[in-house]
């Protein structure tokens, strides 16, 4: 049943596509091992043109993101934020910045997605997201350098976006004398 949904996500048909990637939604809890097959058809969906079905699949991949394909998914979801609607782009860099705290697989990864889904939202705002990014870089020497360069870069060139600048702000205090070297 989960192969033939996943060729319902290929169907021209809209409210075919839609209905498909619900009740993937729905199985995912199931049998997640058997909607991960279809994993790059419902990233593809992320493309449509039709914004209910572009949620729906963003709903669906949410629901996929594990550690062992976390990495993937979420160079995904930041491709997908550059071009995705204003209106979800502070849902969306939340649920990122959620999602690589949640599963992150190495300190020096975690950093990566962070700094571009920040820099791509528009007025996110979460005390949550900067505790976290201060904790990982003061407990993490070989991250520090890297963070307070890219914060800064980020900061010079995009003011408006307050935990990017708080972050960037906190870091260049802590760690400024990196900057120099």
């Amino acid at each position: 049943a989960i192969n033939i949904l996943g060729r319902f996500l290929i169907n021209r048909d809209n409210n075919i596509r839609y209905v498909a990637l619900n009740t993937l939604h729905k199985v995912v809890a199931q049998d997640a091992q058997a909607v991960q097959r279809h994993r790059n058809t419902i990233v593809d969906c992320l493309k449509d043109n039709d914004s209910s079905i572009r949620q729906r699949a963003l709903a669906l991949v949410y629901a996929l993101v594990n550690k062992s394909n976390v990495q993937v998914l979420v160079k995904e979801l930041l491709a997908y934020l550059t071009a995705c609607d204003l209106e979800y782009k502070d849902e969306l860099a939340g649920r990122i910045c959620a999602v690589v705290e949640k599963l992150a697989t190495a300190k020096e990864w975690y950093v990566h997605p962070v700094i571009p889904a920040l820099c791509a939202a528009v007025s996110y705002d979460s005390e949550e997201t900067v505790c976290s990014m201060v904790a990982l870089i003061t407990s993490t020497p070989e991250v520090q350098a890297y963070a307070t360069h890219q914060l800064y870069a980020e900061m010079v060139a995009n003011t408006t976006q307050p935990v990017l600048v708080q972050l960037a702000v906190w870091c260049i205090g802590e760690y400024g004398e990196l900057l120099i070297g």
